[in-house]
C-alpha cells in the first residue's frame, strides 16, 4: 500500500481526475465562453467545406478511402504502432 502512495504516478492520475472532476463541476461557468467561439467554430467549417470542394479529382479520394476502414480497432492498432515505432526510434537516437 505505501509503494501505490508514494508512486509518482498515483499523484498524476489523481491529478488528472481531479482536473477532470473540477471541469465538469465548472461547466456552467465554461458555457458562456464556449457559446462565444460558436460562430467562429461555424466559420471554420464552412472555410472547410469549401476547401473540400475544390479537390481536383473525386478518384483521389476513392484512393484513400481504401486506407480508411473505419473501424476503431484498426485506428488504436495504428495510434498504437506509431507510438511504438516513435518510441523505439527515440530510444535508438540515446
Amino acid at each position: 500500500m505505501l509503494q501505490i502512495l508514494i508512486n509518482p504516478f498515483t499523484w498524476l492520475t489523481l491529478l488528472v481526475i481531479g482536473l477532470g472532476f473540477g471541469v465538469w463541476a465548472a461547466r456552467k461557468f465554461f458555457a458562456r465562453p464556449a457559446a462565444a467561439l460558436k460562430p467562429l467554430a461555424k466559420a471554420a467549417w464552412a472555410s472547410n467545406a469549401q476547401h473540400a470542394d475544390r479537390l481536383p479529382d473525386p478518384t483521389c479520394c476513392s484512393f484513400l478511402q481504401r486506407f480508411q476502414t473505419g473501424q476503431l480497432n484498426w485506428n488504436v492498432f495504428g495510434i498504437l504502432g506509431g507510438l511504438i515505432l516513435i518510441l523505439l526510434l527515440l530510444v535508438g537516437v540515446k
